[in-house]
């Protein structure tokens, strides 16, 4: 029995689509062609556990597996009935979950250990957790964000695990996948600080190569800028952008100016801030106009239209629900972490059959300086005709989209 991707990939074994968990192409593993099974094979099948060998063993059919297929079921069955092995609670009804106790566990890893397949379990494992976090990269910024969240907090221990174990042998790369893609968990879930302790761990394996220091340095700088660390955030991004440079990383390159354009925004350097999100907004309409930047150059009314003309260019009449959207969080204390980050062209949004309000998350910049320097001009043209100064519009701080 082989299995293709949905998308079209080559055929892979029962083993290697087990391993991989999603096809290279991004697609799912499907069988290239259904079994038939007669009822009579099922003669003779009494429990349930020689129920589920017979229907199984079509699937796993020339695989090294197949001749411990029976074995597998028999084992697992056995550890259900003995409650060593629980049925959990997840968050996605359609995903059943099993654990062991704690106890159980720890007995399991010893003898793995003794048997020296504990670090065939563990690749197995850094396998599955690499492919689920870069499932997560893209559904924890899509329409099923809660389900990602949700699916990922049910993984935590195992990426955990994996994590530790690429790290301590060295393997950066995989590692970085993995804290990569769950990035907006750790930052929307509360785990900021686990994000940037696993970043901060990656950064410190020995012979780290390029493209793995630059994406993990990159993440580790957005959380050093959500927690306040704005000088240690604007080191990270300038050493991501001399890497990215140096290995012609055009993406990270944008991702980064996207960043130091934040930081520097944060830091009061409004003129720089707004030539950063410009280098990023002409970098990501260059690679991809789906996923294009937007910088609005203010938000007031003062300024509503200058941002409408501005933000035009990429979401024509949809900047009008983007701007609504953002507007709705402006008091939300989660904003930066709220902030929606891609809105296609029209056309581009409409040939994936995919919502616009579903494809956005993007950055709205309120110039603060230009709307206080409007509502200053304000202040003196109506002391200048004798009016008195009021009470300060909501506007006169500035609000910050990110």
């Amino acid at each position: 029995m082989k299995f293709v991707s949905t998308r079209g990939s080559s055929p892979v074994s029962f083993g290697q689509a087990l391993a991989q968990g999603l096809a290279p192409d991004g697609g799912l593993y499907m069988p290239q062609t259904w079994p038939v099974i007669p009822l009579t094979a099922f003669d003779g099948a009494t429990t349930l556990p020689e129920v589920a060998e017979v229907m199984l063993r079509p699937f796993v059919d020339g695989d090294p597996i197949a001749a411990q297929i029976g074995d597998v079921v028999r084992d697992a069955a056995s550890l259900i009935d003995k409650s060593l092995l629980l049925r959990a609670e997840g968050a996605v009804a359609a995903r059943p979950l099993y654990e062991m106790l704690e106890t159980v566990k720890a007995f399991a890893a010893l003898e793995l250990t003794a048997a020296g397949e504990r670090d065939d379990a563990m690749e197995g494992l850094a396998q599955y957790c690499v492919t689920e976090a870069s499932r997560s990269a893209k559904g924890l910024i899509g329409p099923a964000q809660g389900e990602w969240l949700d699916r990922v907090r049910d993984d935590l221990e195992s990426h955990r695990s994996a994590l530790t174990w690429l790290i301590a042998r060295g393997r950066s790369t995989e590692a970085t996948d993995i804290a990569c893609g769950l990035k907006y968990f750790w930052l929307i879930r509360g785990h900021a600080a686990e994000g940037l302790q696993w970043y901060e761990q990656i950064l410190k394996v020995p012979s780290l190569p390029a493209a793995a220091e630059s994406r993990a340095l990159l993440a580790a700088a957005g959380m050093w800028w959500t927690q306040g660390g704005l000088e240690r955030a604007r080191a990270g991004v300038d050493r991501v952008l001399a890497l990215a440079y140096d290995v012609g990383d055009m993406e990270t390159v944008a991702q980064a100016e996207h960043i130091s354009g934040h930081v520097e925004h944060a830091l009061g350097n409004v003129d720089v801030a707004r030539e950063r999100f410009a280098r990023a907004i002409e970098l990501f309409r260059t690679l991809a106009p789906a996923v294009a930047l937007i910088g609005g150059p203010a938000l007031g009314d003062a300024h509503r239209d200058a941002a409408k003309r501005f933000a035009g260019t990429f979401v024509g009449a949809d900047f009008e629900h983007v701007l609504s959207r953002a507007l709705r969080h402006e008091r939300d204390p989660l904003r930066p972490l709220r902030a929606v980050d891609a809105v296609g062209l029209g056309d581009q949004l409409a040939a994936g059959g995919v919502e616009p309000q579903d494809r956005v998350h993007l950055v709205l910049l309120d110039a603060q300086q230009q709307e206080q320097r409007a509502r200053a001009g304000a202040v003196g043209e109506r002391l200048e005709n004798g009016g008195g100064i009021g009470t300060p519009a909501p506007w006169t701080q500035g609000t910050q989209f990110s």
